[in-house]
């Protein structure tokens, strides 16, 4: 005899584990290079609508987001962008 389970949601949609980890990745992306958003519609494979909130929730977050002229692109500010997780200074590289 089988049983059926039935889970109780918390209001999230079933994409909200991997809306979660494509912001931290991109997050992390914009920390190590200066990305544009049509690099990041590719990245990930979401619409350039999507990439625009996502990057508005990263601004959100406080995160010192930073846009470069128009159609440059974009990447976490300097003091964050050029440290290394152990601290070292890297050379900002582009995507």
């Amino acid at each position: 005899m089988s049983e059926f389970v039935v889970q109780k949601t918390t209001g999230q949609g079933v994409g909200a584990k991997d809306k979660t980890v494509r912001i931290l990745k991109m997050a992390w992306l914009l920390q190590a290079r200066h990305c544009t958003v049509e690099h990041l519609v590719r990245r990930f494979g979401v619409s350039r609508r999507t990439v625009y909130r996502d990057l508005r929730l990263i601004d959100a977050a406080e995160l010192p987001l930073v846009g470069q002229r128009l159609g440059k692109g974009y990447r976490l500010a300097e003091d964050m962008a050029g440290v290394g997780s152990l601290g070292q200074q890297n050379p900002p590289r582009f995507c």
